[in-house]
């Protein structure tokens, strides 16, 4: 008789919270850099490049960054004044 399987048993990726870790949600005012580089059509890489660079608004936080929500759609609209053409 096989053994039967269980959820600890699935390979997992090493990134992504375990079962047992808690992860504060993102609140909505914030959004993630892969969210950003998804609206914004590039790399998550080249996100986190253009964050250093200070060409798209962002914060860092504790060694995470985040990109405010209003200012992303500021900066999309063309109204943020370091906006890159």
């Amino acid at each position: 008789m096989a053994k039967q399987r269980s959820i600890r048993d699935i390979p997992r990726n090493p990134r992504e919270p375990g079962p047992r870790m808690r992860v504060k949600p993102i609140p909505p005012e914030t959004m993630t850099v892969d969210e950003a580089a998804r609206r914004l059509g590039i790399s998550k890489s080249s996100a986190y490049e253009a964050l250093k660079r200070a060409e798209v608004p962002g914060l860092h936080i504790g060694g995470r960054w985040v990109v405010p929500r209003a200012r992303f759609e500021r900066f999309l609209g063309g109204d943020e004044p370091d906006a890159v053409a």
